[in-house]
């Protein structure tokens, strides 16, 4: 009866005879060292483990001792008789340890793949359509990719380490069924995350292609806190997890604790101490003592919100200056401090209207320009980076009138913030002057380099505003002004101006329409190429244009007079 079978190269062989079988062991294709297997065995075996599939090795008795004789004999040495045994192998009999773990069906790592790698695939995909509409939150699937990415390579090294035989076998060792599971994963949530980074907001891109999954995303990512809140929470943990390092220098900067502080400075600075060295409970103790003084200086509040943050969450950072706007309602300080913990999109509104009555306080003018800067907002268009600028110079300026030195209780600190908007404004240097970002060649076509602008529009008077023909380039974007006013000599002026993602409009742009370009665009329209057909054809023409039939008609009439009667279909 043919059941048995041996694996040879991560290949399995059979099935065979028992006679088959043992014709194989003594033509030397199947050795000791190879596993075998047949029906009714749980696992492989080698096949040294059964008697009889290899004739048995005969051992020479040793030489004789010195003084016997060859005479002497001992009935050990009587012939013993042979029983024959049925050339049949009993596996049964086996006495090595068996082989554990079932032989492949197929050495290909690619067939292991398709085999139950296409379902971690599938995983893969469905964790990544998780982590897609998880976004708003965090890149999930950035996170996913890359612990996978390194659980791969972990496999990996395991695998370069097994014998050669061994690392055919695919569905035998963890490593090759580790190496098959994240290969598949990364394909799926790799997807996901190359999708991403087409996307134009954070929302995902499932979210950014259906609205319908972006109303869904919101009711159930509406939490305790809101999406904006959690990244703001979670960027401050980091934040000040990395200072962590630095903590040890700041203290030996700082000093050590002042005994039996009484001034509000000393109290501040045992405070950020207690703070540095992560005794919490005794810096929220110094803070609320300081707090009571009622002092206008900025960054023991600012300081203070950062302890919040990271120790009780924007709620309870909200919670505790809430207390102290009602407690102090006078202190302007602590209401613009509280200002930090408005949500990124109501921010700008409420710090322009805190401007309002206080435009003496640089600070304000710093945390508006910091709204647009790089860092927190890293896809933003040229229109951002002249708000900025525009904001970091105001900032300078009412800096050197005195509104901001006297509003730091560290004077070192504002020091550190006029450094860093001088480097800020030079490297922003020369964004949005006219003739770069925006520029007007041969009369009426508009160059943008903004590659965030999503509409041009044109206007003569800076009161009627209309769009042109707007398209876009892998390196600008442009704009036709199809308008007959051009060619008039009483128009020596147009204006342009430009909105972004955000729907933010750029200043207006002012160009002069010179008389070379007037005459170059007359000779256009002589050669039959005007600005706008439309507006340079009589009527009679125009209603040829409108009915395409009128047109056929006249081609219908051209062509009897030249050819003699022949119709063109479709002519009435």
């Amino acid at each position: 009866m043919a059941e048995w079978y041996y694996g040879k190269n991560g290949e399995r062989n059979g099935p065979f005879t028992v006679h088959q079988f043992k014709e194989l062991a003594a033509s030397g294709e199947i050795q000791p060292g190879t596993l075998i297997w047949k029906k009714g065995l749980k696992e492989w075996r080698k096949a040294s483990s059964v008697k009889g599939l290899f004739p048995e090795q005969k051992e020479s008795p040793p030489p004789l001792p010195p003084g016997s004789t060859q005479q002497a004999s001992s009935p050990a040495s009587a012939t013993v008789p042979t029983v024959s045994r049925p050339a049949t192998v009993l596996v049964e009999e086996a006495v090595a340890e068996p082989v554990s773990g079932p032989m492949p069906e197929s050495a290909s790592f690619l067939s292991g793949l398709m085999d139950g790698g296409k379902y971690i695939l599938i995983l893969g995909a469905i964790t990544g359509v998780a982590g897609d509409f998880l976004e708003p939150l965090a890149p999930i699937n950035t996170y996913l990719f890359a612990g996978t990415f390194v659980l791969m390579a972990i496999a990996l090294v395991f695998w370069i380490r097994l014998p050669p035989d061994a690392k055919h076998q695919w569905d035998r060792w963890v490593p090759h069924q580790l190496l098959i599971s994240c290969c598949a994963m990364m394909a799926g949530i790799g997807f996901w995350l190359v999708a991403g980074y087409f996307s134009e907001d954070d929302k995902g891109v499932l979210a950014s292609l259906f609205t319908g999954v972006a109303s869904l995303q919101e009711s159930v990512l509406e939490l305790d806190k809101g999406v904006g809140d959690i990244k703001e929470d979670t960027t401050a943990i980091l934040d000040e997890t990395r200072q962590i390092g630095a903590n040890v220098e700041g203290i030996g900067k700082l000093g050590g604790l002042i005994k039996n502080p009484t001034t509000p400075a000393e109290i501040y600075h045992n405070a950020r101490i207690h703070e540095l060295s992560g005794d919490f409970s005794n810096a929220f103790a110094a803070y609320s003592q300081y707090v009571s003084f009622n002092q206008d200086f900025v960054d023991p509040y600012i300081t203070y919100i950062e302890l919040l943050l990271t120790q009780r969450g924007r709620q309870g950072a909200l919670r505790e200056f809430e207390a102290l706007t009602t407690n102090y309602p006078e202190n302007f300080v602590i209401e613009f401090a509280s200002l930090r913990l408005v949500t990124y999109e109501e921010r700008v509104k409420k710090l322009t209207e805190f401007l309002e009555e206080h435009s003496d306080f640089a600070p304000v003018l710093l945390d508006l320009a910091n709204h647009y800067s790089e860092e927190e907002m890293p896809r933003r268009s040229e229109l951002d980076i002249q708000t900025e600028r525009r904001w970091l110079e105001d900032f300078l300026r009412v800096s050197n009138q005195g509104g901001l030195t006297r509003y730091y209780l560290d004077k070192h600190r504002p020091e550190e913030l006029l450094t860093d908007a001088q480097g800020r404004l030079t490297k922003t240097s020369g964004a949005g002057e006219s003739g770069e970002t925006v520029s007007l060649k041969d009369g009426n076509l508009v160059h943008v380099t903004d590659l965030k602008a999503t509409s041009i529009e044109y206007s003569f008077d800076q009161q009627e505003w209309l769009p042109t023909e707007f398209g876009k380039l892998p390196i600008l974007c442009y704009g036709w002004i199809r308008d007959k006013r051009l060619l008039d000599d009483d128009y020596t002026t147009v204006y342009v101006r430009y909105s972004d993602q955000r729907g933010q409009w750029s200043q207006n742009y002012s160009f002069p329409i010179s008389p070379s370009d007037k005459a170059r665009l007359r000779e256009f329209e002589s050669i039959g190429q005007p600005l706008s057909p439309s507006d340079f054809l009589d009527e009679e023409a125009q209603e040829m244009i409108n009915d395409p039939t009128e047109q056929l008609r006249e081609t219908q009439d051209m062509v009897n007079d030249f050819m003699g009667g022949i119709s063109i279909p479709g002519i009435p």
